[in-house]
């Protein structure tokens, strides 16, 4: 992996430190956004009765689940997040009473119980083994149910680097991996070309700009605003093998009887 032995994972500390540097930037950064508007229109014909979100951050995934199983009338439905992060994990425990979440590091640990759906988005690009870690995730899925995965693909950016991006799998790699997990690829989007990849460049231009008024801290009525025109200045990407951002959902299948 090219250029992963430079870089290392960062800790479940320095995750909390993060989490509340960027609440503005996960809610108004075009990348974010799309990655949910694209998140969703994968998820939305599921209707699963456990779900479980690895590397939950602050909820956001779990929330914007939630919201869109309701509106379709499916509210029966059993909660948990994951993630390093202990201090944001006991926070969203006051904040979301309805679901359970816990301190878990998907490259390390194991749990005793498997659900229908299990999502691991924006993670795996940040951890050291991302081929051990997608097997330990096919692992907490029942048979039939989902494992959906959302990552970067392509070119690590130096933004990227600042908040812990080792290594972007390629297509290949999530399609190998999850063959070699017993997984089956159900459906796949390969999303940003060319006007998210032109922004992503953009962006790279003045690192230190971009980080000292975008990455971090309340955006501004302003800056609000830019994030707006860039989000529907990027919306006509379209799937493509030169695009940077991927989703993909597997099935397990069922266990042959006997």
């Amino acid at each position: 992996m090219d250029g992963q032995q430079d870089y290392r994972a960062l800790s479940g500390t320095e995750y909390d430190s993060q989490w509340d540097r960027l609440s503005d930037f996960i809610i108004h950064n075009p990348g974010a956004r799309h990655r949910r508007r694209n998140s969703q229109k994968v998820l939305q014909h599921l209707r699963p009765g456990s779900v479980l979100d690895v590397g939950c951050g602050t909820g956001d995934l779990i929330l914007l689940m939630r919201d869109l199983f309701t509106e379709q009338g499916h509210t029966e439905v059993d909660w948990v997040g994951a993630d390093i992060a202990a201090a944001t994990v006991e926070s969203l425990g006051d904040e979301m009473p309805w679901a359970d979440f816990k301190v878990f590091d998907i490259t390390e640990q194991k749990m005793d119980r498997q659900f229908d759906l299990v999502t691991c988005c924006e993670v795996i690009e940040h951890l050291d083994d991302a081929e051990t870690a997608l097997k330990n995730l096919a692992d907490l899925v029942k048979p039939g149910g989902y494992l959906f995965i959302s990552c970067p693909t392509g070119k690590i950016f130096q933004t990227e680097r600042l908040i812990g991006h080792i290594y972007h799998p390629k297509p290949d790699d999530l399609r190998r991996w999850g063959t070699q997990a017993g997984l089956v690829s159900e459906q796949t989007i390969q999303w940003g070309w060319p006007m998210y990849l032109v922004l992503k460049n953009l962006t790279n231009v003045n690192t230190d700009y971009t980080v000292k008024h975008f990455g971090s801290g309340a955006y501004s009525p302003l800056k609000v605003l830019i994030n707006k025109v860039a989000y529907w200045g990027t919306y006509p990407s379209f799937q493509s093998p030169w695009s940077c951002q991927l989703f993909w959902l597997f099935k397990k299948p069922q266990k042959e009887l006997g």
